[in-house]
C-alpha cells in the first residue's frame, strides 16, 4: 500500500478504503522484525501522506496504536539497523509525528541521533545523514550535539557527496 497512486478522486477512495483495514488489523499483536517494522513504518507513512486517509477518522485510532508499536519495537534496536533503516524510520516518523498517540517520536528521534554519532557519521551516506536532520527538525525535536556534530561533519566534507535533495532537507 506504500506506491498506491494519488492521482484522482477514485485513487484516493481506494486508498482510504485500505488504510481503514489496515486500522483495524491493529488490535493484532503484529510480531515484525526489527527490519520489517522499519519497512512497514515507512509503508505505513506513504499511505498517511494521502490527504483523504490522514483526515479519515476511522484510520486515527489504528494508525495511532501502529505508531506506538513501531516506537515501542524500534527504540530498543536501534543499534542493530542498518544507517538505510535509520534514515527510513526517522523518515516515517517525520510523516507519523501528527498522528496522535500514547508515544512521542522525539525519543526514537534522539536515539537514532545518539547512535549515528556513536557509530560515526562517515559510516552514513549523506542522504541518510539529511534524512535524520531532516526528520530532528520536522518533528521540532531539539539535538544540539548531533546537529553541531552534523553541521561539522559537512564542513570538513566540503558537502561533497550531498545531492541538492540532502542540501534541501
Amino acid at each position: 500500500f506504500a506506491e498506491l497512486s494519488r492521482t484522482s478522486p477514485a485513487a484516493e477512495k481506494h486508498a482510504t478504503k485500505i488504510a481503514r483495514s489496515v486500522a483495524r488489523c491493529a488490535t493484532n499483536e503484529p510480531t515484525f522484525t526489527l527490519q520489517q517494522t522499519v519497512y512497514f513504518a515507512w509503508a505505513l507513512a506513504r499511505l498517511y501522506d494521502i490527504s483523504a486517509v490522514r483526515s479519515d477518522g476511522k484510520v486515527q485510532p489504528g494508525f495511532a496504536r501502529f505508531k506506538d508499536l513501531i516506537v515501542d519495537q524500534a527504540l530498543p534496536g536501534v543499534q542493530e539497523l542498518t544507517t538505510k533503516n535509520l534514515a527510513m524510520i526517522c523518515w516515517a516518523m517525520a510523516h507519523l509525528q501528527k498522528v496522535k498517540s500514547k508515544r512521542d517520536v522525539a525519543t526514537l528521534l534522539h536515539r537514532v541521533g545518539f547512535d549515528a554519532m556513536t557509530r560515526g557519521l562517515p559510516k552514513f551516506l549523506p542522504g541518510e545523514l539529511s534524512s535524520i536532520v531532516w526528520a530532528l527538525n520536522k518533528c521540532q525535536t531539539p539535538y544540539p550535539e548531533f546537529m553541531l556534530a552534523f553541521k561539522e561533519y559537512a564542513m570538513f566534507k566540503k558537502m561533497v557527496g550531498f545531492s541538492s535533495q540532502d542540501l534541501a532537507d
